[in-house]
């Protein structure tokens, strides 16, 4: 998903109890900067879109 609806999705787990990234580690895409100041750090893959559609 992307790393603005993983962030959002983070939230229901946390308070239902769900330790992260131990039991669950859910990944986005689109390597916002806000990813790295989340605890622990949401995994994410950058997408080079002007590349990919060039190619």
């Amino acid at each position: 998903m992307t790393d603005v609806m993983a962030v959002g999705a983070l939230a229901a787990p946390r308070e239902a109890g769900v330790r992260m990234p131990e039991d669950m580690s859910p990944a986005g895409f689109d390597d916002i900067p806000v990813v790295r100041e989340l605890s622990p750090p949401l995994t994410t893959v950058a997408l080079l879109l002007t590349e990919m559609a060039s190619a």
